[in-house]
């Protein structure tokens, strides 16, 4: 983020956050560029191979009840 002009509109940093200072203030007349939020990057993949349906069995409930009509 350092070195990219952020949108005055970005919540404000956690450290004017905790002093209750307007995001105009901390983004446009202080400059501040961080964010009040730590970032965390996921990565997700999907199970191929023989014991993807076992997984995918083990997390369905052993019993399904049926439907019942009232007609």
């Amino acid at each position: 983020a350092s070195g990219k002009i952020l949108d005055p509109k970005t919540p404000s940093c956690a450290m004017c956050k905790d002093k209750n200072y307007t995001r105009t203030y901390c983004r446009a007349s202080k400059k501040h560029k961080t964010l009040p939020w730590s970032t965390v990057y996921v990565m997700l993949s999907a199970r191929d191979g023989p014991h993807a349906a076992a997984a995918v069995a083990a997390q369905e409930p052993a019993t399904k009840k049926a439907k019942v009509e009232d007609g």
